[in-house]
C-alpha cells in the first residue's frame, strides 16, 4: 500500500491494552498511525473485510475464540496482510503454531514497547 498513513489493526478483547499498544505505536516518529480497534474475533472479521491494513495485530485469547483461529480464517479469505499475533507470555508451541497458520511474526505483551513495534 502507498500512502501517507499507516494503517493497523487490533484486535484485542482488553481495552487498557489497546490503549497501551495505541500509544506505542504513536510514538514511532516520522509516521502516521492509523489505529482500529476491535474488541472480539467477529468484530475483528467484520473491520478486516471491510478496510486495507498494513499490518495486523491479534491477541492470542478473545473470548471463546482466538488470535489463531482469526489467523487461520484472514488466510482461509486470502487476505495477504501481515499479521502479529500478540500473546500474555512467551509459548514456542502455540508462537510456532501461529506461524504455521499464517502469522508472520509474534510479540510477548509484556515486552512490547515502541521501538520494538
Amino acid at each position: 500500500m502507498k500512502h501517507d498513513v499507516t494503517r493497523i489493526l487490533l484486535v484485542d478483547d482488553d481495552e487498557d491494552d489497546f490503549v497501551i499498544t495505541r500509544d506505542y505505536l504513536n510514538e514511532i516518529e516520522g509516521r502516521r498511525i492509523d489505529v482500529d480497534w476491535a474488541p472480539s474475533f467477529d468484530e475483528g472479521l467484520k473491520l478486516i473485510r471491510q478496510r486495507l491494513y498494513d499490518v495486523m495485530f491479534f491477541d492470542y485469547l478473545l473470548g471463546a475464540r482466538t488470535g489463531i483461529d482469526l489467523i487461520q480464517r484472514t488466510r482461509e479469505e486470502n487476505i495477504p496482510t501481515p499479521i502479529i499475533l500478540l500473546t500474555g507470555k512467551g509459548d514456542r508451541a502455540t508462537d510456532l503454531e501461529a506461524m504455521r497458520r499464517g502469522a508472520s511474526d509474534y510479540m510477548v505483551k509484556h515486552e512490547i514497547d515502541a521501538e520494538k513495534l
